[in-house]
């Protein structure tokens, strides 16, 4: 019988003999290909631009020694479009150029980018959606390769001018309310593509672009996207400044607006992360009284772990709304200490703040052991395992675990805790579980088990 493994590896030696015969025939392929870009018919241009594109991407390169030829044609392929067939030409030249930036290096169509960039920002405001639709693509393209993300080399010269064109076209199809909702959509990712990577060279730009960005959260169509730009611009190293991180604190509120609007049942991942991004950001220029109201508002989230570590990043930085923490919060951890579960995710993201709370006063770290311990019923059968099993021991465990890692001065009183714990503990399964979690405090555990 052929294993499975024997088929995959049999497809894959024929694709890497495709790739090796296409390498071989490229300088016949290229002459051939060249020829029919300067065909007076619009659809053998079109299909020779189809076949240059899945060259390029089956060889993620290979069209270094054509690329003038190339660009030029690409260029004049997008000059006019007046017609059906100049449309579905228009629409497979920006679809080449897209893969056609991706898998070249810069410098092999640094000197045609000016002229590449004005063609496709006129295709930008074409009247036919896909155009506009590929346009942005080959955009957000250009912005990822012309200096890709966590690269620390400043960005070349001769590209400057052209994406500052690129994001000024950008702005003005997002402004414009008279322009279909999806272009939009796609040009709000562009600019968030242009920003990620570009962001440092376009600061003049961003009293424009930024509240556009800000205005997108408003309409329930768009406010999914607007909350990854908003996550991703956030995260970026190239955006900064004043004015950024101004709009950025301006911006917080519309994305707890958005997250508590939220209808989607995915765990509102995309807000959360936009959410954690931002606070990362400027989280320790929070006003007190923003600070408290958002963990108000993340009181309603605090079983999601994305909430738990979100309210333990602010009063990482925050420490004035410790007050708002431990009666907001508080209680619902214990709460939730005591509650059977079986999400690892939940139970790192309450050790987290476990963390969080002790180090903003160390001196609580035993009162809080104290608190955790007791708050385990252990006097109380244990569930089975398919109800939880022993993990309100184990999460407690790990928890007062993450308080001796905050406050280590504060370990031979916890130990004491521990110690007392499991003497009068009536459940074995508990001192087990208590004993044995599997993140254990420095030392801690280890010396009572030894």
């Amino acid at each position: 019988m052929i294993r499975e493994s024997q088929i995959r590896e049999s497809w894959e030696d024929a694709d890497d003999s495709a790739v090796l015969r296409l390498q071989a025939c490229l300088p016949q392929f290229l002459s051939g290909t060249l020829k029919e870009l300067s065909a007076k018919s619009a659809p053998t241009r079109q299909q020779a631009f189809v076949l240059l594109r899945q060259a390029a991407d089956i060889l993620q390169g290979g069209l270094e020694t054509s690329a003038d030829a190339i660009c030029k044609a690409v260029t004049q392929s997008l000059k006019s479009v007046d017609t059906a067939a100049t449309s579905s030409l228009a629409i497979a030249a920006l679809s080449f150029l897209s893969t056609f930036f991706a898998t070249h290096h810069p410098r092999v169509y640094g000197s045609h980018v000016e002229s590449l960039v004005n063609a496709i920002t006129r295709c930008m405001k074409d009247k036919l959606h896909r155009i506009s639709a590929e346009a942005f693509g080959a955009a957000s393209s250009l912005a990822h390769t012309a200096r890709p993300k966590g690269t620390a080399s400043p960005l070349a010269v001769a590209f400057t001018g052209p994406i500052e064109k690129l994001l000024q076209a950008t702005t003005d199809v997002l402004g414009d309310t008279t322009v279909d909702t999806d272009i939009r959509e796609r040009a709000l990712e562009t600019l968030g593509d242009l920003l990620v990577h570009e962001g440092d060279i376009l600061t003049q730009s961003y009293p424009t672009a930024l509240p556009l960005i800000k205005s997108r959260l408003a309409n329930e169509a768009s406010a999914s996207t607007a909350m990854q730009v908003i996550g991703r611009i956030a995260e970026a190293p190239t955006c900064g400044g004043q004015v950024f991180e101004d709009w950025l604190l301006q911006v917080l509120p519309d994305v707890m607006v958005a997250l508590r609007k939220s209808k989607r049942s995915a765990g509102k991942n995309t807000e959360f992360v936009c959410l954690q991004h931002v606070l990362y950001r400027i989280a320790s220029s929070l006003p007190v009284d923003t600070a408290d109201a958002l963990i108000i508002e993340l009181k309603a989230f605090i079983e999601t772990p994305s909430a738990l570590q979100a309210v333990a990043l602010i009063l990482e930085h925050q420490p004035q709304c410790r007050h708002t923490v431990t009666e907001q919060v508080l209680p619902s951890i214990k709460s939730m200490l005591a509650t059977p579960s079986n999400n690892p995710l939940l139970n790192d993201a309450l050790a987290v703040f476990c963390g969080a709370y002790v180090r903003g006063d160390p001196q609580v770290a035993t009162s809080l052991a104290n608190e955790l311990v007791a708050n385990v019923k252990a006097g109380k059968a244990l569930p089975d395992a398919t109800a939880g099993g022993t993990s309100v021991s184990a999460s407690t465990a790990r928890c007062i675990g993450a308080v001796v890692g905050a406050a280590p001065q504060s370990s031979s009183q916890v130990l004491h805790i521990f110690e007392k714990s499991i003497k009068v503990c009536s459940s074995s399964a508990y001192r087990s579980a208590l004993i044995c979690s599997h993140q254990r405090p420095p030392r801690l555990i280890s010396t009572l088990l030894y």
